[in-house]
């Protein structure tokens, strides 16, 4: 009996050792079964803080841009007379312009001033025109055609590729019908003609059919 309470006494003092810690060593933390299955690192951004969205940013709309910048054009051109171009090239602030464009039309003032940040980094643009004023202004249209959605550089590219791709487009320089003659031709017309009996096609029969219907 004597050996067996000692034989228990010092299995018990080795497991007590066993499960004593080093002092310096942190406390175990356990772990929730959902933490191990997710294997998810923890957020680096606090709750109060929004994580910026990644991805391709919204494109714009050419056709819209290209528009627009015509749109600037005209109303450049028709306000000719009421803008001050000296003063107008040395304007160095918002005020500036809206001295220099109080002559002019409402909606030519509401459009030429709805971003005027972008038309003053327009005139101090490195590439502005120096001389020919219907250049400038053709700049300045291309320019302020983003609306500030992309730089000034980038609108004035977007529309001058589009001009330049509208100039290698080719044009229709004549339209045939496809028909079919008492002659027995049939086929494509040639200026609007039967190519083998010269009949010519005529127009009137067509408005006539298209009536009836």
């Amino acid at each position: 009996m004597g050996q067996k309470s000692k034989r228990s006494r010092a299995s018990a003092k080795s497991r007590a050792k066993r499960r004593v810690l080093p002092h310096k060593s942190p406390s175990p933390v356990r772990k929730f079964s959902a933490e191990i299955k997710s294997g998810k690192r923890p957020s680096k951004f606090p709750l109060t803080q929004v994580e910026k969205k990644r991805g391709r940013k919204s494109q714009v709309r050419v056709s819209e841009i290209c528009n627009r910048a015509y749109d600037f054009k005209l109303i450049l051109e028709g306000d000719r007379k009421r803008i001050d171009w000296a003063r107008l090239l040395q304007a160095s602030s918002e005020q500036d312009l809206s001295e220099v464009l109080k002559e002019t039309h409402n909606r030519a003032r509401e459009r030429l001033l709805y971003k005027p940040e972008l038309f003053l980094a327009t005139l101090k643009d490195k590439k502005f025109p120096k001389q020919d004023r219907n250049a400038q202004e053709q700049f300045i249209a291309d320019s302020l055609a983003a609306e500030g959605r992309v730089s000034v550089r980038r609108s004035r590219d977007i529309v001058q590729r589009d001009r330049s791709a509208r100039k290698r487009r080719g044009k229709i320089l004549r339209r045939e019908f496809y028909i079919e003659c008492s002659c027995g031709y049939i086929g494509p017309a040639f200026r609007d003609a039967c190519p083998d009996c010269a009949a010519e096609v005529s127009y009137l029969d067509f408005a006539t059919a298209f009536a009836l219907r």
